[in-house]
């Protein structure tokens, strides 16, 4: 039997995060329970299980993700990561425990936030995981895709399907979500405490550490989500707070494009991105700089990509029988259920693994304004080993508690 889960985002300080480790390993555990005893369960951490990008500690350092290995940039890996495995021992150590008593085995593959796991700067990292998890390996690399026939199963992150999170062709160390993430998203927070002379886990800038649970994560879509976080705080509090946010967001907006310029390409999609947070810093008040955007799982081009390989997968196995039912990434946030046709009276269906953490999720009422839907989203893919030819039984188990 297979779980499949993905995008957990365990980060180093639990400010940063909103995953609930508790509730996830007694959803493991219960699997597990339930797995028929002459079959074992594995299961598949599917990418951006640990949060290497957002975090402050990048503002102590003139290192960042897209720079070239160096010792230096590996052992800040290590520390990074050393951080996220302290702050979510609970995580951990329930793994651990199933490892033992219930001989659960564990895979991890990268994503694009713990994707320095991948490259050469994470060869520290790695090795302080698998120590952590009790795998073995050592510091050699993790796989980038997951593929089982005796499950008819093929996996992998998805960000490859997103040209916005996936690596430039001319500039192959550079992502412009990475950039973001780094310069935007985990710096805003600090800046603005930093302009008020305030704590940056004052609660009035709580909204500021939940920029990366909003969706879409576009952005207009984070500008609404700021001018919904201003327009909620006391009356008196507004102006300075608003003040000081544009502030930060400018400065915020020039590292990102000075760093953009100096190490890839700045890019249609992250010059877009940035032009929308320049209109948020240049509108006088609240006023909207874009109106709010309606929620879309996946992008059409997205989802074109997705499609093409679902084809390649079926193309390859053309001329034997079918081994590949199900095609599984994680990613986007949003749980999806999708069959796609591949030809040949085939089907693949494609399952995004959704995510286990806090969402906003930003509407378009029809009385205008602004308005986001908030709960907690708890995803799980399980997916039981085939019988002879026949395609694997699975449950998409998900489950919204709203808050």
């Amino acid at each position: 039997m297979l779980i499949l889960v993905s995008d957990l985002h365990l980060a180093d300080h639990p400010l940063r995060a909103s995953f609930e480790a508790s509730a996830f390993i007694r959803e493991v555990a219960a699997q597990v329970d339930a797995c028929p005893q002459d079959d074992n369960v594995r299961l598949i951490l599917l990418g951006d299980i640990f949060e290497l990008l957002k975090t402050p500690l990048w503002n102590s350092t003139n290192l960042r993700p897209w720079h070239k290995h160096s010792v230096e940039l590996e052992s800040f890996v290590l520390r990074l990561t050393e951080q996220v495995i302290a702050s979510n021992e609970r995580f951990f150590s329930g793994l651990r425990d199933l490892k033992q008593d219930k001989s659960l085995q564990v895979e991890l593959l990268p994503g694009n936030h713990d994707g320095l796991l991948g490259g050469d700067s994470g060869r520290l990292a790695r090795a302080a995981l698998r120590r952590a998890l009790n795998l073995t390996g050592g510091d050699a690399a993790f796989p980038t895709s997951y593929s089982d026939e005796a499950h008819g199963i093929w996996a992998q992150h998805g960000h490859e399907f997103d040209v916005f999170n996936s690596p430039s062709k001319i500039y192959p160390r550079f992502v412009a979500g990475d950039v973001v993430v780094v310069e935007l998203v985990a710096m805003l927070p600090t800046r603005v405490a930093c302009r008020l002379g305030i704590e940056e886990d004052d609660r009035r800038l709580r909204f500021l550490h939940e920029l990366d649970n909003v969706l879409p994560q576009t952005g207009k879509g984070l500008v609404a989500w700021m001018q919904f976080g201003v327009s909620r705080l006391a009356e008196s509090e507004r102006g300075p707070i608003l003040t000081a946010l544009k502030d930060a967001l400018a400065e915020c907006i020039s590292s990102a494009r000075a760093e953009a310029r100096a190490h890839g390409d700045l890019g249609d999609g992250l010059s877009n991105f940035l032009a929308a947070m320049g209109r948020f810093v240049a509108s006088r008040g609240l006023a909207a700089a874009s109106k709010l955007v309606r929620f879309e799982p996946l992008s059409v081009g997205e989802l074109s990509a997705v499609h093409g390989r679902a084809l390649a997968i079926a193309g390859a196995q053309a001329l034997s029988h079918q081994d590949t039912f199900l095609f599984v990434a994680g990613h986007t946030h949003s749980p999806t259920h999708l069959a796609m046709p591949v030809g040949n009276d085939r089907v693949i269906t494609y399952i995004n693994s959704g995510t286990w953490r806090r969402v906003y999720l930003c509407v378009n009422p029809d009385s205008g304004g602004r308005s986001f839907a908030t709960y907690n989203e708890e995803s799980m893919l399980v997916v039981q080993k085939r019988v002879d030819k026949h395609p694997p039984a699975y449950d998409f188990r998900r489950q919204v508690r709203g808050l």
